[in-house]
């Protein structure tokens, strides 16, 4: 059975749960050979970069998906690995649980644990030079998306666009796009940690035995606070969580978050808050994709699929980026 997957990066072969003599199990071959589809996710093979292809394997051969087990953060067991070259297989524990849709409370006691981790391997230098470095810089570098949809009155003036978006977010696009340096600079200057860097729903599973993140794919070099504000943003986003509660919720995680990072460290409050709020800035082509989206009637969902009802889907992104935006601006202020 084909698991969840983004089928737009061409890295992921495969990904499907099988059975075997010890029972199911998750099958996942990585590979350089397949073609991108679109040019957001061509394949590197640059060790640094977001999207090097054998980032994963690493990881496993390393040990590096249980860098988070002593605060009950652990990923899945390897069973075996097969290294072909141009292509690799894992075959990695099936992990059972809740995924995905999580309630506040799971995702409070995760982000309580994820900050205890990080704040205990924050100034820990990493020699691997396959870590992800400038992730966020990068991601945003490799979506090419036309900016000017900012600035044009066809885009603002679409009914879709009208009905469903704040007025307020005509000028607060504008101002994340102008401050993107800034908070670039801003998140460069935040504590350093190690980061998965691809924390969102589907790639958690509350099981019987405590969370288990999933997807190593990222793992990196980042910034405190920087994970957690992947985790709410992309949770609203791809619909896991209502949008009217983004803000209470990030309230909440966050809090949670920092209670972890100063029971193991003592990076200063203000400045995990500080990455927390720049990475918004991870988003600053989403607005523009969309404002360009409505023009052309395409509405895309996770994993390739089609929006059905595209004025919820609207609805919905908009109150999240005003959200973004909100955080961008309180960071530049701090």
């Amino acid at each position: 059975m084909d698991l969840l997957h983004n089928q737009s990066n061409p890295i992921t072969a495969a990904i499907r749960r099988e059975e075997g003599s010890q029972g199911p199990f998750v099958r996942k071959v990585i590979t350089c050979t397949q073609p991108a589809t679109h040019v957001d996710w061509s394949v590197s093979h640059e060790p640094s970069d977001w999207r090097y292809w054998r980032r994963e394997a690493h990881v496993y051969e390393e040990g590096l998906q249980h860098a988070f087990a002593p605060e009950g953060l652990r990923g899945p067991q390897l069973l075996g690995l097969d290294d072909r070259g141009d292509t690799v297989e894992l075959r990695l524990e099936l992990v059972r649980g809740v995924s995905g849709a999580l309630s506040v409370a799971s995702l409070s006691d995760i982000a309580e644990r994820l900050g205890a981790a990080q704040g205990r391997w924050a100034h820990l230098p990493r020699p691997q030079p396959w870590l992800t470095r400038g992730f966020v810089r990068g991601h945003i570098a490799s979506k090419h998306v036309d900016t000017s949809a900012l600035h044009d009155d066809r885009c603002w003036d679409h009914p879709l666009i009208a009905s469903t978006w704040p007025a307020s977010l005509r000028g607060g696009l504008r101002r994340l796009a102008d401050a993107q340096p800034a908070l670039l600079a801003a998140l460069d200057g935040a504590p350093r940690t190690l980061c998965h860097l691809d924390l969102w729903g589907h790639n958690l599973v509350v099981s019987d035995t405590g969370p288990v993140l999933l997807d190593w794919a990222c793992l990196g070099h980042g910034a405190l606070g920087e994970d957690l504000s992947n985790l709410v943003i992309e949770a609203v986003l791809d619909g896991l969580l209502p949008p009217e509660a983004m803000a209470d919720t990030g309230a909440q995680l966050f809090e949670a978050y920092q209670r972890g990072v100063a029971s193991s460290s003592r990076c200063p409050p203000a400045a995990v808050r500080l990455g927390f709020l720049a990475a918004a800035v991870k988003w600053v082509w989403l607005g523009p994709l969309h404002l360009q989206r409505a023009l052309t009637g395409e509405h895309h969902v996770y994993g390739g699929g089609k929006e059905s009802d595209p004025s919820t889907q609207y609805r919905a992104r908009g109150l999240a980026l005003s959200q973004v935006v909100a955080w961008a601006d309180e960071a530049l202020g701090a």
